[in-house]
């Protein structure tokens, strides 16, 4: 006979009209599952457990526990390790009594006695005590059951045969729970229980077995993963990308799935996960293989399109805006006046060289580590399983991926990620400048630069009235911001490489992955919402163009440096134009200065044209 595991659940009565709140708090516990079923009422008593997913008990020294609140005396369970058949004690926290399940009376009996039983205390020591027996009509049998709803929201339910509360949250983290009681048939109850019993499973590796919920092909090790990583909640899963790669990757080096296959071939174990599926696989080689695969896909898929786009968008601008003559600013001053077409110009040159910068690393990403399993030496592999593997590879995903040159370098360095890291890094510095340049110019209305009408997409103040944001703008550089700062993060993971290999794959794939998603998308939506409906205010770049004083650069040629400084110095003071100022000064005609300053004549911009 299995050594029944003990169950402790303190509780506190309540009437049949019962209504309490019950709060689970997070930091003593996530429920592991979506549907929870507790039989009490007997020795034999099942604790079922299915569903939601990398939610587990929180371990508390040798048990898991389950509930309570600061201000309020909850449900709490303890087991040891792990719940098989248990034997269910109650305690009612107002008198410390305690009542065990094989003491528990049908509803016909009544009345106390006084017994001996062996206790465990807090502290884990095993005590004798005496105490009063009762018997509680209300709570001779009752189930917990729970389910999650399609808004995502999860429903539990106390039942017992005369009474049934339904518990529901409205938000699943904070694990808030309110009661309230209404009385239900117990055929109903039963139905209901019914509905939501579900079954695990044993699987075992290595380390011996563990309960996997029925309806989950996962196997041991994924499982204690889940148990085992509570890090960052349900935010922090392993990105989408590496799990669709790793799809591939199964699809061309085994083509099954252990648990899958079994239960095709009729349910024995007769596919096994590591004999079979990983068969000349490592995780030291897969992993690797994988982060390349979804970093190369990514990239192409998603990065490329959008940064050709941008490019394009912003050289189409370069030319609309080729004609317009506008003071440049250097220092935050002004500064001799250029083309806003030259300004956009190279704004899309700094997209284009980017691009470029990240394509360069594409070769690197192209090799598959896949075929070094655990050092690099491709110890239990086929000769040309790398070949070829790298080659079905490429074929399932119309990118020319290889195996790599150099397998301990695959798997002991993750340079080429650190490469297409930096080369983000890169974009992400050039698009804040752009960003930033634009929402610059576009400030105002009336009391900013104003050279520039950007879009309005949304209103912008819910106290100003009528302003209007350059949140495009102000969103990208966000976004380069955290893309700066994932590459601190693969930057430091890839210095991690400690003798054969690096350990640091996932922060590094994860950083990677989000900085690839990141720009991307940004870029989309700045050039959809953004630059592609930039306008000039022509009226506006004129004015201050006019009343600049760096047009006197170009007198340097025909009256020196110092005259020149004094003509603007004395315009300045005056508040008179440079020309004005020139003449009064004696250093130049009006046909002279008309000949030099020719910022703001047609031979300039034809100038411009033909560069």
């Amino acid at each position: 006979m299995r050594k029944k595991k003990l169950v402790r659940l303190e509780m506190v009565r309540r009437s049949l009209r019962m209504r309490a709140d019950i709060r689970i708090m997070k930091h003593l516990v996530t429920w592991p599952t979506s549907k929870v079923v507790l039989y009490v009422g007997s020795l034999e008593h099942i604790f079922k457990q299915e569903g939601m997913r990398g939610l587990y008990p929180y371990r508390h020294g040798s048990s898991l526990e389950i509930g309570r609140a600061t201000n309020h005396p909850l449900w709490v369970v303890k087991t040891r390790l792990q719940m098989d058949d248990v034997t269910l004690n109650l305690y009612d926290d107002d008198d410390d009594d305690y009542l065990s399940g094989n003491d528990m009376m049908d509803p016909s009996e009544d009345g106390h006695d006084s017994v001996q039983d062996d206790y465990t205390n807090a502290a884990g020591n095993r005590v004798r005590r005496r105490r009063k027996r009762r018997h509680s009509k209300c709570w001779k049998h009752f189930e917990i059951l729970g389910d999650k709803l399609p808004d995502g929201t999860t429903k539990l339910s106390l039942i017992s045969p005369s009474v049934i509360s339904k518990l529901s949250t409205t938000s699943v983290p904070t694990m808030a729970i309110n009661v309230a009681s209404r009385r239900l048939s117990s055929g109903t109850a039963l139905r209901r229980a019914m509905r939501s019993y579900s079954t695990f499973r044993e699987e075992r590796d290595t380390f011996g077995p563990i309960q996997v919920p029925s309806d989950k092909l996962w196997g041991a090790q994924t499982q204690r993963s889940l148990q085992n990583f509570e890090i960052g909640g349900e935010r922090e899963r392993m990105p989408e990308p590496i799990v669709r790669a790793f799809g591939v990757l199964k699809k061309c080096a085994a083509k099954v799935i252990a648990n899958r296959a079994a239960e095709i071939l009729g349910g024995d174990k007769c596919v096994h996960p590591n004999d079979h599926v990983n068969r000349s696989q490592s995780s030291n080689d897969t992993f690797p293989t994988v982060m390349h695969i979804a970093a190369a896909t990514e990239i192409n898929s998603r990065l490329i399109p959008s940064l050709k786009t941008l490019h394009s968008t912003l050289h189409s601008k370069s030319f609309q805006f080729k004609d317009i003559v506008k003071i440049g600013r250097t220092h935050t001053q002004d500064a001799p006046p250029l083309t806003l077409g030259q300004e956009f110009g190279g704004y899309a040159t700094q997209v284009k060289y980017g691009l470029n910068r990240v394509t360069c690393t594409l070769p690197r990403l192209y090799q598959l580590a896949q075929g070094g399993t655990a050092v690099g030496t491709g110890l239990n592999t086929k000769k040309g399983f790398d070949v070829k593997i790298a080659a079905a590879v490429a074929e399932e995903t119309n990118l020319p991926f290889v195996t790599a040159e150099n397998k301990f370098e695959a798997l002991a360095a993750h340079d080429a990620c650190v490469e297409t890291s930096g080369s983000l890094n890169t974009i992400a510095t050039s698009l804040m400048k752009i960003a930033n340049d634009i929402r610059f110019l576009g400030s105002g209305p009336r009391c900013g630069l104003g050279e520039l009408v950007l879009p309005e997409n949304e209103p912008g103040s819910s106290i100003m009235p009528g302003k209007v944001n350059p949140t495009q703008c102000e969103a990208l550089t966000m976004v380069c911001a955290q893309v700066m700062g994932n590459h601190v993060a693969v930057t430091v993971g890839g210095s991690n490489g400690h003798f054969e290999l690096n350990v640091f794959k996932p922060v590094i794939a994860s950083a990677l992955l989000h900085s690839i998603r990141l720009v991307a998308d940004a870029s989309a939506s700045f050039e959809k919402n953004c630059v592609r409906g930039i306008e000039a205010n022509r009226e506006r770049i004129s004015k201050l163009l006019h009343e600049s004083l760096m047009l006197v650069t170009s007198l340097n040629p025909k009256i020196g440096y110092d005259n020149a400084a004094a003509v603007a110095k004395k315009a300045d003071k005056e508040g008179s134009t440079l020309k004005e100022a020139a003449l009064k000064l004696g250093v130049l005609t009006a046909e002279e200065f008309d000949m030099c300053c020719f910022f703001c004549s047609q031979s300039f911009i034809d100038q411009v044209l033909l560069q």
